[in-house]
């Protein structure tokens, strides 16, 4: 038997109307720009995960229906404020090109100027404003997020919980013969590439792919090219990867706050709220709905394994040798490097390496010692000055510059790391250093030369910084192992 409701009872969801607006705020600071229009449903599951109580007790004196339809008014009160400002892109009216910040809707709100159909709705709005406004914590609790401060601050809100391991992604195969075993083994190798970074399918070049393909199994994509489907190949995978690239706009257009309310949550639980995220995505009618909601959640999943991975430069020592090393040994060329398969390595070392291919450069054997303490840093692109030439680098490592035009067609060919085996008289040390391919070259060909940094040497081909005094190793040239 249910309680009586009680006399307070717009008190109660006036209450629960000024936690939607703060959880409005911080929705709002947690996603990009072009996250997702504010929906009310979307808003009410977030309100129950972040304040159940509060909803328990609006549920038990059927209140629900009055927070329901207060929730949809502020999201139209919004939509009139971002008007009012000419917030929407003449381009683009599916969102505004930035959501109005809560003054601005309290101030438009108070100009008279909004009129809805339910005449109680602005009274109702402006006492709700009166109340939040009451609360000193309401306009200073999202401030560090827009001032970006420390992570001891920052995790109170983007605390993210462990991946659940056994949620999978929906892989795009339906068919037997080579055109699916090879698109499930590109599924499969992209997968074993991300970085957790969020733009990492936006970042993917179908040609690299398909050249790692031709790369590992040659077989199947020979068998592809003779049967005529290599078109028909590259449109499936192209598809897949489409549809991963809108996963992940999907997972970035929730803001950050959805993202770790659906990690706590189980499966079945989100799924109301990806669908709801996958139908605004797809603008209406959706194919499939169930895979959509499936992809999504495992794309978040796999971004937060993917990160808390903590992906660092792996070091493997060798005494063995190999044909290939012992001809690069003995090649005494300086600035030259040499790419070689990873057949050619020591057994030990080829069953650590990722794809078929591994840098090679002779090194003398007091610096080999030194490895370990190399600084690994982000594939980075910059001029190497000396005597007002520039000439263009690429560079993963401190103490370890490609020059451009040697390295930039090989990039390609590498995935999740770039393998470097480092080689003095007597043993050889495979480095394996991490790197954001697609997103580096992507970053590297669509950057304007006049923006690339330089980094200025002396006559010794020394760096003086604020690193210290360093020379570091320069590779001008890269060939295949002699021999």
């Amino acid at each position: 038997m249910k309680s009586s409701p009680p006399r307070n009872d717009i008190k109660l969801v006036d209450n629960a109307l000024v936690l939607a607006l703060q959880l409005t705020e911080e929705l709002d600071n947690t996603a990009a720009p072009e996250g997702f229009r504010y929906h009310a449903d979307m808003l009410f599951w977030a309100l129950e995960k972040t304040n159940p109580d509060v909803v328990a007790s609006l549920r038990q004196f059927n209140l629900l229906p009055v927070l329901r339809r207060r929730l949809l008014q502020y999201g139209e009160l919004r939509e009139s404020t971002a008007t009012t400002l000419d917030r929407y892109s003449p381009y683009d009216w599916a969102h505004p090109i930035e959501w109005p910040m809560f003054e601005e809707v309290a101030a438009f709100l108070e100009s008279g100027k909004w009129a809805p159909p339910d005449r109680s709705a602005p009274l109702a709005f402006r006492r709700i404003v009166r109340k939040a406004r009451e609360l000193p914590s309401f306009s200073e609790r999202y401030d560090f997020v827009k001032a970006d401060r420390t992570d001891e601050l920052m995790d109170g809100v983007f605390q993210t919980p462990p991946a659940d391991p056994t949620v999978k992604l929906p892989l795009d195969v339906r068919n037997d013969g080579p055109l699916a075993e090879a698109l499930s083994y590109a599924q499969q190798q992209l997968l074993s590439a991300e970085t957790g970074s969020e733009s990492f399918w936006d970042s993917v070049e179908i040609t690299s792919v398909i050249r790692w393909l031709m790369d590992d199994i040659p077989e199947t994509m020979n068998a592809i090219e003779v049967d005529g489907q290599r078109e028909g190949f590259e449109s499936l995978l192209r598809r897949h990867v489409d549809r991963m690239q809108l996963a992940e706009n999907i997972c970035l257009r929730l803001g950050e706050t959805i993202r770790r309310l659906i990690l706590q949550s189980s499966p079945d639980a989100v799924r109301p709220i990806l669908e709801i995220a996958v139908k605004a995505a797809h603008s209406g009618t959706v194919e499939n709905l169930s895979a959509w909601t499936d992809r999504v959640l495992a794309l978040l999943h796999r971004v937060v394994r993917a990160r808390a991975a903590s992906i660092k430069v792996l070091v493997h020592r060798e005494s063995d040798s190999s044909p290939a090393i012992d001809s690069i040994r003995q090649d005494a060329r300086p600035s030259v490097g040499y790419v070689i398969r990873r057949d050619d390595l020591p057994t030990r070392l080829a069953e650590s390496v990722q794809g078929q291919w591994c840098l090679a450069l002779n090194i003398a054997d007091s610096k080999i010692d030194d490895l370990e303490i190399l600084k690994p840093m982000h594939l980075e692109s910059f001029f190497l000055v000396h005597q007002a030439t520039y000439v263009r680098q690429l560079s993963f490592s401190r103490d370890l510059w490609f020059q451009h035009d040697a390295l930039g067609p090989l990039l390609p060919r590498f995935r999740r790391f770039i393998p470097v085996l480092y080689i003095s008289r007597h043993r050889c040390v495979l480095v394996q250093y991490p790197v954001d391919l697609f997103n580096i070259m992507k970053n590297i060909s669509s950057l304007s030369v006049e923006y690339v940094p330089t980094v200025e040497v002396d006559d010794a081909m020394k760096v003086n910084d604020r690193d210290g005094n360093y020379q570091p190793i320069l590779i001008r040239r890269i060939l295949a192992a002699p021999g």
